[in-house]
């Protein structure tokens, strides 16, 4: 198992929600995950009992959580259930042995505040390294001593902030990914499966509150916690280049199913910029049409 370098942050600057080493930023952006420190923790919007009121207010599919208690390779949400309600779990986090996620959080005017706040100061370094911040979203993870979120892949850049309790992130490099795995993963969210040799080759980032993570787009990982009840806040956004390869990846799965060997992202710059043109044409032709499933469901 390899382990991260440590790197030098900057001095905390009074009014800052977010602290990043602006160097070690714009080299790692988007290429691995870095650390940064942030001034979250005790904020009252990610303290247990207004979480319980959120989940609450959003809608009951936003609201997912599992057993915490299952082996790494277990698709991510379909752990089996502890019989709790999303309620009783965030009540009893310390003994529900369980993981949860409340969803989309910036539904919540309060929340998506919190987020905007955060991804802002984000911007300002992030637009000289992968510019055209867009589809902002949030998650807050709520997690039981020594449980675990399975191996899985997310299609946005995010920095998760660890706001209470411990753990760890194991993150494995995308470089195992085929042109087919990511067209799977594209057109229709599959990851591919969990190996054990992956523990040896995986990066290890551990996280203590106060401290955040960068996780690249759709880099493989899993999170094993500490012995404490954990909440991460985690901020999420794509790009115009995160969009592009997400689109030309699900043109050519599209393409590949129909019996074309299409070329592989990043071979033709014309050949993307044609797919991407096409699949937004049509896209925009369905909507005219009335096609309600074009409309936003967490796909580009």
């Amino acid at each position: 198992m390899k382990v991260e370098n440590p790197n030098q942050n900057e001095p905390k600057r009074p009014g800052k929600l977010l602290e990043f080493d602006e160097q070690t930023l714009r080299a790692n952006f988007g290429r691995t995950g870095f650390k940064l420190k942030h001034n979250l923790v005790g904020h009252p919007l990610l303290k247990i009992p207004r979480l319980v009121e959120l989940s609450t207010r959003l809608p009951a599919h936003h609201v997912k959580f599992n057993s915490g208690e299952i082996p790494i390779g277990t698709r991510l949400y379909t752990g089996v259930q502890t019989g709790l309600t999303a309620q009783e779990t965030i009540r009893r986090i310390n003994e529900a042995h369980s993981w949860m996620v409340l969803k989309y959080v910036e539904q919540d005017p309060e929340y998506a505040e919190l987020m905007n706040a955060c991804l802002d100061e984000a911007q300002v370094l992030t637009e000289q390294v992968d510019p055209g911040m867009s589809r902002r979203e949030a998650y807050i993870f709520i997690t039981s001593p020594d449980s675990l979120t399975s191996w899985h892949m997310d299609p946005e850049h995010s920095f998760l902030l660890q706001v209470a309790g411990s753990k760890t992130m194991f993150i494995q490099s995308n470089s195992i990914l085929t042109d087919r795995d990511w067209e799977a993963y594209y057109s229709s969210g599959t990851v591919p499966p969990y190996r054990e040799q992956y523990r040896n080759s995986a990066m290890a980032y551990a996280l203590t509150k106060g401290e955040g993570l960068h996780v690249p787009v759709t880099v493989p990982h899993w999170v094993e916690n500490g012995p404490e009840v954990s909440i991460s806040f985690s901020v999420t956004f794509r790009t115009r280049s995160v969009e592009r390869k997400a689109v030309v990846y699900d043109v050519n799965a599209y393409l590949r199913n129909r019996g074309v060997r299409p070329r592989a992202f990043g071979r033709s710059a014309l050949g993307d910029s044609t797919k991407v043109l096409a699949f937004r044409t049509l896209r925009r032709a369905r909507r005219l049409l009335g096609d309600k499933s074009v409309t936003h469901s967490g796909k580009y």
